[in-house]
C-alpha cells in the first residue's frame, strides 16, 4: 500500500500542473474491496481523474500556482518545494482530500466508517479533537492506514518535494552502475554527493525515503530501458501463464493499456465508443523522426512481442519512459518488491567509535566542519583563531563581493548566457543551478557563448575529477597540463560536485560567479568562493540569487545586504546543527554500554560470544506503522526509558552514569523534539556521505598543496663531509696541454692518486690525468660524476709531439703507394700540411702531419 499511496500524493503534485487528457472511473468497483492485495495492479494515476477528488486537485493546481507565483515553490528543473510554512498552510490540505480520496477506495473511510471530513482533519496540519477521537475508534488496519498517510503528509513529502533530481538524489544511469552493485543501488534511488555525482556506496536506509524519493526519481528520469525490458519480461511470463484468447489476456491487456497511456497503438487492437473508434492519447514522448512515429503507432502486441529486436523494444522503451503508468507498473511489480527487504535488525556503528576509546586509545583528528558536534571523548576542536572572523568579513566585504538577483524566468541556459556576457573569468556552480548537461556539455555551451577574442578554452572537471580543457578549434578535450592557454584566456567552470578541494589557478585579477541555494550553509559558500584562491586580493565574487531563495531571506532593511545572505545561509546550518546534536547526545549515551561490551567480547574472544553483548551493537529495524493515534515518541523520552532498563547492568560505574547524565541533560536544554529528531534522521541519510566526500577532498587538497610547496622548494646542498661550498671553477688557458711542466702543478694532477672514500686508489696507468676542475686533490668528500672531455696528448721533447713507430711505418707505406697529390689522401691529413720546399724534408713533414 506504501508505493500506491505515495505515487498518488508524490505524482500528483508533479503532474498538477500538466493538462488533463483523459477521465476514467474504473476505480469504482475498486471502492467496494476493503483492502487491496499488494501484488494487484493498481490504476494509481486514474485517481487523479475521479470526480469525487477533482474539487481537491483544483484546488492544488491554485495551491501550486500561488505558491510559484510567491516564489514558495522553485519550477526549475522541476518543481522543489522552498518554503515549508507555505506547504504546511497551503499544500497539505488538498493533498489531505486526494489521501482520503485513495483511502476511500481502501475501504477506511465511508459515511458508516469514517468521515472523509474527520480523516482529513486527522492528517492534515492541526487535527481536532474530535477527528483524533473519531479515528482512536477505527480497526487497527484503519488506524494505521491513516498514520501511515498522516507520517507521509507531514513528514516525507515535504522533504522529498525539497530535494532537486541528479542534485541530492537519482537512480544510477547505465554508466553509472558499477560491476558488483546491490539490488537497492540498481533499482532504487540513491543519494548523491553533488550534481550528477551519485554516492559511491551509500543507499537509503529509511524506507519511505527510498520508495517516495524512487518514485519521484522516476517520474523526473524517466525509466530506464533495462527497466522497460524487465517490465516486459516479466508480462510475457505472466502471459504465457495465462488462458483464453490471446488479445483478451489480463498480461496482453495491461500492455495494451500501458502503450496506449504513452500515446501508441498495438497491432490489430482496436477499440470503439458507438460508432466512433476511440481518440488515440497524445504523445509523452517525442519521437526522434517520423518512422519512429508511425511506429508507435503499430507496435507488435504482447503475444507476437521479440524481446531480442533491439530496434523495435529500442522503440518501446522510448515511448514508455516518460509514461507513468509503465514507472508505477516497474516500481510496483519488479523494483520495489526485489530491492525492500525488510530486515528485523542491523549492527550499527557511529563516530563515536572512532572518536572515542572503544578502538583507539590515542586519538588525533581533523574536521572541516565548524562545530562542536565531536565524539565527547575528542575533546573540544582547537579552532584557528580568527580564521572564521576574517572569512565572514572578506566575503561580505562589499569590495570583494556584490549580489547579482536573477530575473523571474531563469533558466539554465539564460544564466549561462547571462555569465558569459559579464566578462567573468569563472563560474563556481555550488548551487547547483546548471542542471540538464554535464561538466562537457557545460564546458562546450560556454564556449560557445564566451567571446572568441577574450576566451579560448573553458577548463572543466570531467567525471573522474580530472582537469581537462574544452579548446576552440580542437575536437577533444585536453588534460589542463598540456593544454598551452594563458590564465587570462581561459574560463573555469567549477560544478557542485568540485567546489571543495579543486585548485585551479586563476588570473590575479578577475571576477567568480558564485551560485546559492536554499539547501546551502556559510560553509559551503565559503568553500566555495576560496576556489578563487586571491579573493580580496584582486579577485572578488558576483553571488548569483535565484527569486526563490531571494524571496527566503529576510532582509534587515528596503534593500538586500551581504550581511542579510550570510545571516540566512548561517540560519541553514544552526537547523540542521540542533537536531544533529540531538542525534549527538544519543550516540554519546549508547558508547557508554558499548565500550564495556566491545571490552567483553575481546576478552572472551576465544569462547562463545555473550548474547547481551551481541545485542548491544544490534539495532531494531522497525518498518511497522502505529497503530494509535498517540504523538511519536520524543527520541529522548525513548533514550531515558533505555537507559533506565540498563542502568543495573552496564551504569555500576559512577563516571558512566555521570557522563549518560550530562548528555541527556544538554539534549533537553537543546529544547529539540521528536520533529527535530526525525528531521535529523532524515539529513542524516544524505549528510553522512556529503561529510565523508567533502573531508576526503580536503585532504587531497592539503596533500596537493603539500606537493606543490614541495616542488617549489629549493634543494640545498647537503651540508657535513660533502659540502662544497669553499670550491670553484679555475679557468686554465689551452695552451697548457702543449707544456709538460704543468702535469702535477694546481691544473692537472695523477688519475691514479683519486681515492673513493673507504677504498684503495685505482691500479691505472701512470699517464691517465685528472683536471682539479673535475676532481680537486682535496681530502674532501665526494659523489663521482660521469666524465665530460677526454683529450689524449702525446708530449716529447721540447714539448713537440713524438713520432711513435707505428706512424713512422705507416708514412713509409703511404710514400711508396701514393702517385701525385694522393699522399694526403692516404694520411688523412690536410695537403697544405705537406707543403714542403725540399723533397728531402717530405718524409719529417708527413710524420709530424700524422
Amino acid at each position: 500500500m506504501r508505493p500506491r499511496l505515495y505515487a498518488l500524493l508524490a505524482c500528483s503534485v508533479c503532474s498538477a500542473l500538466q493538462p488533463r487528457t483523459r477521465r476514467t472511473t474504473s476505480m469504482t468497483r475498486a471502492r467496494r474491496t476493503p483492502v487491496r492485495r499488494a501484488t494487484e495492479e493498481t490504476e494509481i494515476f486514474e485517481a487523479l481523474d475521479d470526480d469525487d477528488d477533482a474539487a481537491a486537485r483544483a484546488r492544488l493546481v491554485d495551491a501550486i500556482a500561488r505558491g510559484t507565483s510567491a516564489k514558495a515553490l522553485q519550477r526549475t528543473p522541476h518543481l522543489v518545494l522552498v518554503d515549508r510554512s507555505f506547504y504546511a498552510t497551503d499544500l497539505l490540505a488538498p493533498l489531505a482530500d486526494l489521501a482520503v480520496a485513495f483511502l476511500r477506495g481502501e475501504g477506511v473511510v465511508g459515511d458508516a466508517k469514517l468521515s472523509a471530513a474527520d480523516a482529513a482533519s486527522y492528517m492534515g496540519h492541526a487535527p481536532t479533537s474530535a477527528a483524533v477521537s473519531a479515528v482512536s475508534r477505527q480497526t487497527d488496519v484503519c488506524v494505521k492506514y491513516l498514520n501511515l498517510g498522516k507520517a507521509w503528509l507531514e513528514t516525507y513529502l515535504p522533504w522529498t518535494l525539497g530535494k532537486v533530481c541528479r542534485v541530492s538524489y537519482g537512480t544510477l544511469a547505465p554508466d553509472e552502475l558499477r560491476e558488483r552493485e546491490s539490488k537497492g543501488r540498481k533499482l532504487l534511488a540513491v543519494p548523491f554527493v553533488g550534481k550528477d555525482t551519485p554516492s559511491e556506496a551509500s543507499e537509503y536506509s529509511n524506507p519511505e525515503v527510498g520508495i517516495g524519493l524512487t518514485i519521484l526519481a522516476v517520474r523526473h528520469e524517466g525509466l530506464r530501458r533495462a527497466a522497460v525490458v524487465a517490465m516486459l519480461r516479466g508480462m510475457r511470463d505472466d502471459f504465457a501463464q495465462q488462458h483464453g484468447v490471446a488479445a483478451k489476456r489480463p498480461a496482453a491487456l495491461a500492455y495494451k493499456a500501458l502503450v496506449e497511456s504513452a500515446g501508441g497503438q498495438v497491432r490489430g487492437i482496436s477499440e470503439k465508443h458507438g460508432d466512433q473508434p476511440k481518440k488515440p492519447e497524445p504523445l509523452l514522448a517525442t519521437p526522434r523522426n517520423d518512422d519512429e512515429r508511425d511506429l508507435w503507432q503499430r507496435l507488435w502486441p504482447l503475444n507476437s512481442l521479440d524481446i531480442r529486436d533491439s530496434s523495435h523494444i529500442d522503440a518501446l522503451a522510448r515511448l514508455l519512459e516518460p509514461a507513468p503508468r509503465a514507472a508505477f507498473r516497474h516500481l510496483d511489480q519488479h523494483a520495489f518488491p526485489a530491492a525492500l527487504v525488510a530486515r528485523p535488525s542491523k549492527l550499527s556503528a557511529s563516530g563515536q567509535a572512532l572518536g572515542g576509546s572503544l578502538l583507539f586509545e590515542k586519538r588525533l583528528g581533523f574536521s572541516g566542519t565548524p562545530n562542536d558536534l565531536l565524539p565527547e571523548e575528542l575533546g573540544e576542536a582547537a579552532y584557528a583563531a580568527g580564521d572564521d572572523a576574517r572569512i565572514l568579513s572578506t566575503l561580505t566585504d562589499p569590495k570583494v563581493a556584490t549580489l547579482w538577483p536573477l530575473d523571474g524566468e531563469w533558466s539554465p541556459s539564460t544564466f549561462l548566457e547571462q555569465v558569459a556576457a559579464s566578462g567573468a573569468h569563472a563560474l563556481i556552480d555550488s548551487g547547483a543551478l546548471v542542471t540538464g548537461l554535464d561538466n562537457h556539455g557545460v564546458a562546450a555551451e560556454l564556449l560557445r557563448l564566451l567571446n572568441a577574442e577574450s576566451f579560448q578554452a573553458v577548463v572543466y572537471l570531467d567525471r573522474a575529477g580530472r582537469k581537462m580543457v574544452l579548446k576552440r578549434g580542437v575536437d577533444r578535450p585536453l588534460p589542463l597540463s598540456s593544454s598551452g592557454v594563458e590564465l587570462e584566456r581561459r574560463f573555469t567552470f567549477y560544478d557542485q560536485a568540485h567546489c571543495t578541494g579543486m585548485d585551479i589557478k586563476q588570473p590575479a585579477v578577475c571576477v567568480a560567479v558564485v551560485t546559492i541555494s536554499k539547501d546551502m550553509s556559510f560553509r559551503d559558500l565559503a568553500q566555495s568562493s576560496y576556489r578563487m584562491r586571491g579573493v580580496g586580493k584582486g579577485q572578488t565574487l558576483r553571488y548569483a540569487l535565484i527569486p526563490e531563495v531571494a524571496g527566503q531571506i529576510k532582509c534587515a532593511s528596503s534593500d538586500m545586504s551581504l550581511g542579510d545572505v550570510a545571516a540566512y545561509l548561517y540560519a541553514n546550518g544552526f537547523s540542521t546543527e540542533v537536531a544533529q546534536g540531538r542525534l549527538l547526545c544519543v550516540q554519546t549515551v549508547n558508547s557508554v554500554w558499548r565500550k564495556q561490551a566491545f571490552a567483553k567480547l575481546l576478552a572472551g574472544a576465544n569462547g562463545a560470544p555473550d548474547p547481551a553483548c551481541v545485542e548491544i551493537f544490534s539495532e531494531a529495524v522497525d518498518t511497522a506503522v502505529d497503530n494509535t493515534t498517540d504523538p511519536p515518541p520524543d527520541a529522548i523520552d525513548a533514550l531515558c526509558r533505555t537507559v533506565e532498563s540498563r542502568r543495573k547492568v552496564w551504569l555500576a560505574d559512577e563516571r558512566a552514569a555521570q557522563v549518560v547524565a550530562l548528555a541527556i541533560g544538554r539534549a533537553k536544554a537543546d529544547a529539540g523534539g521528536a520533529a527535530d529528531d526525525l528531521s535529523a534522521a532524515l539529513e542524516d541519510e544524505k549528510e553522512e556521505e556529503a561529510e565523508q566526500e567533502q573531508e576526503q577532498e580536503q585532504q587531497q587538497e592539503q596533500e596537493v598543496e603539500k606537493a606543490t610547496e614541495e616542488q617549489c622548494e629549493i634543494q640545498e646542498p647537503l651540508p657535513g663531509e660533502y659540502d662544497r661550498d669553499h670550491e670553484a671553477e679555475k679557468p686554465w688557458p689551452l695552451s697548457l696541454l702543449g707544456d709538460a711542466s704543468a702535469l702535477g702543478g694546481d691544473v692537472f694532477w695523477p688519475w691514479r692518486d683519486m681515492k673513493v672514500s673507504k677504498t684503495a686508489c685505482p691500479a691505472l696507468p701512470a699517464d691517465l690525468w685528472l683536471t682539479s676542475n673535475y676532481h680537486p686533490n682535496t681530502t674532501t668528500l665526494r659523489r663521482v660524476k660521469n666524465i665530460v672531455v677526454v683529450v689524449e696528448l702525446s708530449m716529447g721533447a721540447g714539448g713537440a709531439c713524438a713520432v711513435t713507430p707505428a706512424d713512422a711505418a705507416s708514412v713509409d707505406r703511404c710514400l711508396v703507394q701514393a702517385e701525385g697529390d694522393d699522399l694526403a689522401r692516404l694520411l688523412d691529413v690536410d695537403a697544405s700540411a705537406l707543403t714542403v720546399s725540399d723533397a728531402s724534408n717530405l718524409r719529417q713533414v708527413a710524420e709530424q702531419a700524422v
